[in-house]
């Protein structure tokens, strides 16, 4: 990617419904763009063509949110995560924003559910808003298990974004459970830069990441902790001053999503913190 593309800001596709369930994504949305430049499409999705006026009418009040940030408007009929998703997938989007979490349990609980089909059927970045949405500065990339690399994720399309950041940790967890056939004992006991020195295939992805962030200028470090993956992200992310998890795409589609432990649907259900998700 050039530097002319990195510095035309993102197209940020934003899923709106009522006004009550709107405003915290809104303002996540409204400090992504103020911060990378870009423009946003506000979509909503209406049961029938009726409710299309009414529609027009909410998109209008959305808009004066986000002011001055140019916005566009696309209004589709349907069931609402499969047009979300035919909009992004027609669309060149560099990001989508949904939102936002639930704070009552059972609640929190079926929004996952819709957040796992939304997150598994965008193609683009999905970033899942909550109550302490705000400024994206401080990053907590989480790097390693069945995931994609997701590093170039967000140093491409989404380097506006991440050039952003006043702090990334990329954190890679070292766990029993999931570690590759013939590791050794050592290893699933070392920090970072054991790792890294030892040349260990933890450590040349690490490598491979600080090496990439450092491309933007980034304030970066790693990482590394020992347990069950899920648990040491949420302990961390808690622990630590973040504004953000990212996460990676497992590797898995269709009926295989029902066979393994997805962490993303894990950390989505516990964490009180806006989650990115790419692919």
């Amino acid at each position: 990617m050039t530097d002319d593309s990195i510095n035309q800001g993102l197209h940020v596709l934003v899923a709106v419904k009522d006004a009550v369930h709107s405003e915290t994504t809104l303002r996540q949305a409204a400090s992504v763009i103020h911060s990378t430049g870009g423009m946003i499409t506000l979509i909503m999705v209406v049961p029938n063509e009726q409710r299309r006026a009414q529609a027009t009418a909410l998109l209008e009040r959305y808009a004066e949110v986000i002011a001055p940030h140019p916005v566009e408007f696309c209004i589709r009929t349907g069931h609402p995560i499969e047009e979300i998703a035919g909009e992004a997938a027609s669309g060149d989007y560099d990001l989508a924003i949904v939102g936002e979490q639930p704070e009552n349990l059972l609640l929190k609980y079926l929004f996952t559910r819709t957040a796992d089909r939304v997150i598994h059927e965008i193609p683009c970045p999905v970033l899942i808003s909550n109550q302490r949405s705000g400024p994206l500065k401080r990053f907590l990339v989480c790097e390693g298990g069945k995931s994609t690399r997701l590093l170039p994720g967000i140093t491409g399309r989404l380097a506006p974004l991440t050039r952003q950041a006043e702090k990334i940790m990329i954190l890679h967890v070292m766990s029993q459970i999931t570690a590759s056939p013939g590791i050794r004992g050592w290893e699933l006991r070392a920090d970072a830069e054991e790792l890294i020195d030892q040349h260990t295939p933890e450590g040349e992805q690490l490598e491979y990441d600080l090496g990439l962030l450092h491309q933007l200028g980034v304030d970066v470090s790693v990482k590394v902790r020992h347990g069950i993956v899920v648990e040491e992200i949420l302990d961390e992310a808690e622990r630590g001053n973040y504004d953000v998890i990212v996460l990676g795409m497992p590797q898995v589609t269709g009926w295989q999503r029902y066979l393994v432990d997805d962490p993303v649907h894990k950390i989505v259900l516990h964490s009180d913190l806006p989650i990115m998700v790419v692919r």
